[in-house]
């Protein structure tokens, strides 16, 4: 009970950060909807790639964070070019399809039981 309360308060002060964070960005009108939206699924991702994996379930998390930052690096300018070269709403709708490419690889992973 004693260790429970400094990490109940500290909890509670990354989530009032991350809440008066968020209500600032909305009063700058900026749209936060795809910003937690993808903070929701980097976690779903990275839990999901411990299970594979449960020795190395810190290398498997720095791996997925990694990837997924390097990619995003790489993708904004293309995705960029493209909305200017097409447009923003033909651009979006081929990048909402690009993970169906993926769904091979994924249907390789071994299941668990």
């Amino acid at each position: 009970e004693e260790r429970l309360l400094p990490f109940i308060r500290n909890g509670l002060r990354v989530l009032l950060a991350i809440i008066a964070f968020v209500i600032i960005l909305q009063e700058w009108q900026f749209d936060v909807g795809g910003l937690i939206a993808g903070l929701g699924l980097s976690g779903l991702g990275v839990a999901l790639a411990q299970q594979l994996a449960p020795k190395g379930r810190s290398m498997v998390a720095s791996l997925m964070m990694g990837f997924a930052f390097g990619l995003g690096g790489i993708a904004s300018p293309l995705v960029g070019k493209m909305a200017d070269l097409y447009s923003i709403h033909s651009t979006l709708t081929v990048i909402s399809l690009l993970p169906l490419v993926s769904l091979p690889l994924i249907m390789a992973f071994p299941r668990n039981r």
